[in-house]
């Protein structure tokens, strides 16, 4: 897993976009503080010779805007695309800016510079905070979701709501005129809604995708004599189904797209996230080979377990899960596309557990998967989600 350390003063400033970041995505991450006192002994061995510094299993990053773009990107709140991503660096940059024209008043008003503070806030913040809010105020004006761009938050989003809030707890005149800006601040969390039985199955890749993200979301178990009743209300009168906001979409696999695109989990660039989908897609076809033999094991349907484990689970096992490790074996980083976690990871990762812990001999011709399922799961939002989540047979 990914260790990260974030370096700076005691201060919000401008270490706090990484670590609103952090506690977005649900990431944990070391912090240590510089005092003032210590900073001149240790200038000289940052990168740039100032303050925040990342870092990433010990490589350091500079600049407090390059780190927020890394871990936007990492975690998914940086653009759905490339134009939302230039949109959100436009404004990103934009809002630099504007810091930069207000500074002398803001260093006056911390006591880090001498100055008249009255004289600074008539003369430089309020024309500099009017200019450049007027801008933030028609491009929130222009989108009817609420959020600076697209329909979805953003770091940006936290990067100018935390200097609203921040503002207002000193100024509020100020701030009154930009109506959007005010309810920007107050714009609320996307709700997730999942719903499906009270078991594992079909529900468990999207509860996974939103526990691995740090995202809060409702887990809606339908018990089985609920469910004919519930039935003809849904989309093709099956489950599960994700709300988003109260937008139904259904089908486990496009619901764990979305998602995975959502929080940055569907593979780095556009061949990646195709790698991505033909293995999950190839996954789905392992499912239905093997299924008449799980819906008997299970006793959803009458037959033969001891036969249709010999004649149709172990041979159909055996063949996907050799393409499957054809995969890891081509990625050589543990994970089954690329160098990072994808939601297939989360997918396979889950059914090798469930395999390993009816029969843990089954996976001795694939030992790799015993690795790379311990590998997932020693994530620590996983981790935290296998160990909290109800207990249920299968």
């Amino acid at each position: 897993m990914v260790h990260y350390k974030l370096i700076y003063f005691p201060l919000r400033a401008r270490a706090e976009i990484a670590r609103q970041i952090f506690a977005y995505a649900g990431k944990d991450y070391n912090e240590e503080i510089i005092t003032f006192e210590k900073w001149p002994a240790l200038k000289n061995s940052t990168p740039f010779g100032q303050l925040p510094v990342l870092e990433v299993d010990g490589k350091p990053l500079g600049q407090s805007y390059a780190i927020a773009r890394y871990l936007a990107k990492e975690f998914g709140i940086a653009g759905k695309n490339e134009i939302e991503e230039a949109e959100v660096d436009a404004i990103a940059d934009q809002f630099k800016d504007y810091l930069n024209d207000v500074v002398p008043y803001l260093t006056a008003l911390s006591g880090l510079k001498p100055g008249d503070v009255n004289q600074l806030r008539t003369d430089v913040f309020v024309p500099n905070f009017k200019k450049h809010f007027a801008f933030f105020e028609n491009i929130l004006s222009s989108n009817p979701s609420g959020f600076f761009v697209g329909n979805d938050l953003t770091w940006v989003d936290l990067l100018i709501s935390q200097h609203v809030q921040e503002v207002l707890e000193k100024d509020l005149a100020v701030v009154e005129e930009f109506k959007k800006v005010l309810a920007h601040r107050k714009k609320k969390m996307v709700h997730y809604k999942v719903s499906y039985f009270p078991i594992r199955g079909a529900g468990e890749i999207a509860r996974q995708i939103l526990a691995y993200a740090g995202q809060d979301f409702e887990d809606n178990r339908i018990p089985k004599e609920e469910w004919p009743a519930i039935k003809p209300s849904t989309p093709f009168g099956q489950l599960p189904l994700l709300e988003v906001d109260g937008k139904v979409l259904a089908q486990s696999h496009a619901i764990a797209r979305y998602l995975a695109r959502q929080f940055g989990i569907n593979g780095k660039c556009a061949w990646e996230e195709a790698q991505v989908n033909s293995v999950a897609d190839q996954f789905k076809d392992y499912l239905n080979e093997v299924r008449p033999y799980f819906m008997v094991k299970m006793g959803f349907a009458e037959g033969d377990a001891d036969a249709l484990a010999k004649d149709v689970f172990v041979p159909g096992f055996k063949k996907h899960y050799g393409f499957f490790a054809n995969f890891l074996k081509s990625s050589g980083s543990g994970y089954l596309v690329g160098d990072s976690l994808t939601f297939v990871d989360l997918l396979i990762a889950q059914h090798t557990s469930d395999l390993l812990a009816a029969n843990p001999a089954l996976l001795d011709e694939f030992p790799q998967f015993k690795g790379h399922q311990e590998k997932v799961h020693s994530n620590a939002n996983i981790k935290k989600w296998l160990e909290t989540r109800p207990v249920t047979p299968f």
